[in-house]
């Protein structure tokens, strides 16, 4: 936990530079292994191409409902919770951040900052950002960033534009995570 801020959450985005990286998996992950150790955690779902985690753990919402984004109210009324392992879920992709403006965004940044105050950590699947940077309007909202790229699938220059995205907050990135890795025969 790199938060010095007692009683404040970390916030972690995990971003990707294209489609199937395994932002999501990894974030689902980290937040998974949180909740199960007992700590108060919350994913967030803000990747508006794919809502895949949204269709998982966010079923029972309508998702031809007016979502509104605009506080910690509104957030917490769309928040559901997983009793078994603890984890909460915040559905925000359900909303497509590409449709909002820059005033709501902002809004939207306020809201999760004042909703995560009710939590330890706080995962945002980000996904990713080449492919729809809405979600990097949320970076303001992270303390740390993690990267993930796919072996095989995101190329050398995709993880340099992805880095460019991540210039202004690059103080924040604390790693990179590559998936499907194949094993070299010894």
């Amino acid at each position: 936990r790199s938060n010095s801020q007692p009683n404040r959450p970390q916030i972690v985005m995990v971003v990707s530079p294209t489609p199937r990286s395994g932002s999501s998996s990894t974030a689902l992950a980290l937040a998974y292994s949180s909740a199960t150790a007992g700590e108060r955690t919350l994913l967030v779902d803000a990747t508006s191409i794919d809502a895949g985690l949204s269709a998982v753990f966010a079923r029972d919402l309508n998702q031809n409902a007016v979502v509104r984004l605009d506080n910690r109210d509104d957030l917490s009324r769309i928040t559901t919770r997983d009793f078994h392992s603890g984890l909460s879920f915040l559905p925000i992709a359900l909303a497509d951040l590409r449709t909002l403006k820059h005033s709501q965004r902002r809004r939207l940044i306020t809201g999760l900052k004042a909703l995560s105050l009710s939590y330890d950590y706080v995962f945002i699947d980000a996904g990713p950002l080449l492919e729809d940077e809405a979600a990097a309007s949320l970076l303001p909202a992270a303390d740390d960033i993690l990267v993930v790229a796919r072996s095989g699938t995101s190329t050398s220059q995709q993880i340099e534009e992805t880095r460019r995205i991540l210039a202004p907050v690059a103080g924040r990135i604390h790693g990179l995570v590559v998936n499907m890795v194949e094993k070299t025969k010894a």
